[in-house]
């Protein structure tokens, strides 16, 4: 058994939320599996890149203070070139 699959026995499981984006592709890997094995819903977090694949950020944007993505790695100015490529 897995960590889902003892969690789920334990207490069922109708959700999980996690951020799945062409940028962030990780639950492909095994959490889609788990998902319709289990039968657990799976709800996309972000699905816009945490607004990057919006195109509404560039390296020169300045952050409010709070904002998360001032502390993003993708929206630090050295890779926001690099990144951007990834929209056109």
């Amino acid at each position: 058994m897995n960590t889902f699959e003892i969690i789920h026995s334990v207490c069922p499981i109708a959700a999980i939320e996690n951020q799945y984006s062409m940028m962030c592709r990780e639950p492909e890997k095994e959490l889609f599996d788990i998902c319709e094995e289990l039968r657990i819903v799976f709800v996309a977090y972000s699905p816009l890149g945490n607004g990057f694949l919006s195109g509404k950020y560039t390296k020169d944007t300045t952050y409010e203070e709070g904002d998360f993505r001032g502390f993003m790695g993708r929206f630090k100015p050295e890779a926001m070139d690099k990144n951007q490529a990834l929209l056109y």
